[in-house]
């Protein structure tokens, strides 16, 4: 009985949730980009509008958690000129993590994980 109850102990230890707690909440008009690797482009990820240049300071790739959220979004919404693009309003929250968006020819560029709360036509 024993050796039971410390079973279950070390699975309700192990089955714990993620919990996005890093920046605030941000509602912003973006732009999505499906995957276009096997065109030499970049995986999917968000580019939010700003002020500043097309830098990849406001570029984003969606957490594995809420990355389906970004390709429903991609299924759903109408594209752009470009069909591989989608714009929308995206609210989200930084998770404070730099993480990897993979480009054509092996690149790799450190852009913010995000956590899309919610993603909806412009």
């Amino acid at each position: 009985m024993k050796i039971f109850c410390v079973l279950i102990l070390v699975v309700l230890i192990g089955c714990h949730s993620e919990t996005v707690s890093q920046g605030p909440e941000r509602i912003e008009a973006a732009e999505l980009f499906e995957n276009q690797l096997f065109v030499d482009g970049c995986d999917s990820h968000i580019r939010v509008y700003s002020n500043s240049s097309q830098a990849t300071a406001n570029l984003f790739k969606p957490s594995l958690a809420t990355r389906p959220i970004l390709e429903k979004a991609l299924n759903d919404l109408p594209t752009n000129p470009k069909p591989s693009e989608r714009t929308a309003i995206v609210r989200f929250i930084e998770t404070g993590k730099q993480v990897d968006l993979e480009c054509g020819w092996g690149n790799r560029y450190k852009v913010s994980e995000i956590h899309i709360l919610l993603i909806k036509t412009l």
